[in-house]
């Protein structure tokens, strides 16, 4: 009976929070290729204790960053969550607070300035993500100005444009054919 009442109470699991267990895995095994499992962590799976048992390090912290910069850009483009700002902005928070019990170990730091630090660094700080912001704004005031009287005016426009284009082109092909046909064979 405890477990129907647990399973009632436990939230479902959303598209970010699977993206974050990818990311989880992603920047454990990253970190380890690159900086090997440290010999004072012990247990059964260290690489799950990496944020506790790793002393602060200045360039694990840019690398950190850097890496979760390039996995951000580097979602699967075919998903349309992977361009969406509020699931960006949802994974970069979940991500800013698994981050932040590895950073907050820096002198003078509290988990709040760690945590802002982060989603400083992984949203204002992304230029994938900045200019994808940009683009999405850009391609909604477009549309947004897009009326069907508009539309068709433009559309108007580059019917006239192409048979302009068309006219164009057979009046050279009919130069062609004038000057061939005055050529002799000698």
């Amino acid at each position: 009976m405890s477990q129907k009442t647990n399973n009632k109470h436990k939230r479902p699991e959303t598209v970010a929070d699977k993206a974050m267990t990818a990311y989880k895995e992603f920047i454990s095994e990253t970190l380890y290729s690159e900086y090997g499992i440290p010999k004072d962590i012990k247990g059964s799976c260290p690489k799950a204790q990496w944020r506790r048992g790793w002393a602060h390090d200045p360039r694990k912290e840019n690398f950190i960053i850097t890496q979760t910069k390039v996995w951000l850009h580097t979602l699967d483009w075919r998903d349309s969550n992977s361009t969406n700002p509020q699931f960006l902005l949802a994974l970069v928070n979940r991500i800013a607070n698994y981050l932040s019990l590895y950073f907050e170990k820096a002198p003078k730091r509290t988990h709040n300035q760690t945590v802002k630090l982060l989603k400083q660094a992984l949203w204002n700080n992304n230029m994938y993500i900045q200019a994808l912001l940009v683009y999405q704004s850009q391609k909604r005031a477009t549309k947004k100005n897009d009326t069907p009287r508009k539309r068709a005016l433009r559309q108007q426009q580059e019917h006239k444009q192409q048979a302009s284009n068309n006219y164009k082109l057979a009046q050279q092909i009919r130069i062609e054919f004038i000057e061939v046909s005055t050529y002799r064979k000698k």
